[in-house]
């Protein structure tokens, strides 16, 4: 006895199967664009640490 999947299965299956590849691969730029933010936060982190002289900034309505 065999078992025999539809084509609409089969079909469907593909599609998902894509869908998931699309997903995956967005799910890992995702990721490494995570690090990459954490790398720059790092740097900028340390930089503002070490360095002499007193940081200010001021938000878009120019209050500190």
């Amino acid at each position: 006895m065999t078992l025999e999947i539809p084509e609409q299965t089969s079909t469907e299956t593909a599609e998902l199967q894509a869908h998931i590849a699309r997903l995956e691969t967005a799910l890992a730029a995702r990721e490494a664009t995570i690090v990459e933010q954490r790398a720059q936060h790092a740097l900028l982190q340390a930089v503002i640490d070490h360095l002499p002289y007193a940081i200010y900034w001021k938000d878009m309505d120019l209050v500190y």
